[in-house]
């Protein structure tokens, strides 16, 4: 049941009144017993067939006002723009700031305070944290509160929320997402936590260590699990043994698709993995000397990634 933007408004008002609330109760009530309605009727309310009517006739002529004709489209399309900053300026104040993908942080200029980036670039989505959109934290663990607040952001003294998600902003002011940052990808619209993966698979007695990552697959939202790994000293790969491992101990949309084994683990200055080039470089065996597995379901094992393999993944003949 999807609510009515009329009555959601009209919560929005009863918020800022002064008679706080009663007035949201009267308010919810009303939006509880219109959306009842509408369920087990036909009619709808104005604002419902003004969206039906802009979907339908987008171009046909609404309004007539001092000589100017205005299409659905047109009022439409002001009044998303009123939301819009309604909701950014007043519920949802945020930034997005340049982000050094290379060195898993922030861009700062001189004076040590993050810099912004230009429309339609990407950039770190960060929620200004004050009385208006307050951040409550987790309960119980003041420390995992504090590691989701960035502060010193723009001024002394600021806060921020750090969403972890990369975004990029158009000329009109919407914005869309584009990845995500430091130890979480997403693939099949759910958060995927690198470290528990690595975790998860550091439990295989054929594997030394392990560099969990998400790597871009053309026409597929997101990004698919790959696992750099080394093989311990005496022991060989064992695809049948990982694929029933990961099959057992992860969920579908965490489990790796795509296996690279390494002889040694670059590391960044401060001995952190590093997860860029690995990303960047992708999952193509044409360019990456290292041995490639792809998960598969038929044989039950993570099996060589051929050229032919790869191609038919990027024409979208294997199911992922």
């Amino acid at each position: 049941m999807t609510p009515s933007l009329a009555w959601l408004s009209a919560l929005i008002a009863g918020f800022f009144s002064v008679h706080g609330p009663y007035v949201l109760l009267r308010v919810m009530r009303y939006g509880v017993n219109l959306e009842l309605f509408k369920l087990r009727s036909r009619v709808h309310t104005v604002l419902d067939r003004f969206i039906q009517q802009a979907q339908r006739v987008p171009d046909k002529p609404f309004v007539i006002y001092e000589g100017s004709v205005h299409t659905y489209r047109d009022i439409e399309r002001r009044s998303n723009r009123l939301a819009h900053v309604f909701l950014e300026d007043l519920l949802f104040k945020y930034d997005l700031i340049k982000y050094d993908m290379v060195n898993d942080e922030p861009v700062k200029d001189q004076h040590g305070f993050c810099q912004t980036v230009k429309k339609g670039e990407t950039g770190l989505l960060l929620s200004k944290v004050s009385a208006l959109s307050p951040f409550f934290g987790y309960a119980g663990s003041k420390q995992l509160t504090e590691r989701k607040l960035m502060r010193n952001v723009f001024v002394k003294g600021d806060a921020y929320f750090n969403t972890g998600d990369l975004m990029a902003e158009d000329q009109e002011g919407f914005i869309s997402f584009r990845d995500r940052v430091g130890d979480t990808f997403r693939w099949k619209g759910e958060n995927v936590a690198t470290t528990e993966v690595t975790e998860t698979l550091g439990l295989v007695e054929f594997i030394q260590e392990v560099n969990v990552y998400g790597v871009e697959i053309k026409g597929h939202e997101g990004r698919a699990g790959m696992a750099a790994m080394i093989i311990r000293p005496g022991f060989s790969f064992d695809g049948s043994k990982l694929f029933e491992h990961v099959m057992r101990d992860l969920p579908a949309y965490a489990r790796p698709l795509f296996i690279r084994l390494q002889e040694e683990m670059e590391m960044t200055s401060t001995f952190k993995q590093h997860k860029f080039q690995l990303v960047q470089s992708g999952f193509n065996p044409s360019s990456i000397s290292d041995l490639l597995y792809v998960l598969d379901h038929q044989q039950q094992s993570y099996i060589p990634l051929t050229d032919c393999i790869y191609h038919s993944i990027l024409a979208g003949e294997r199911k992922l």
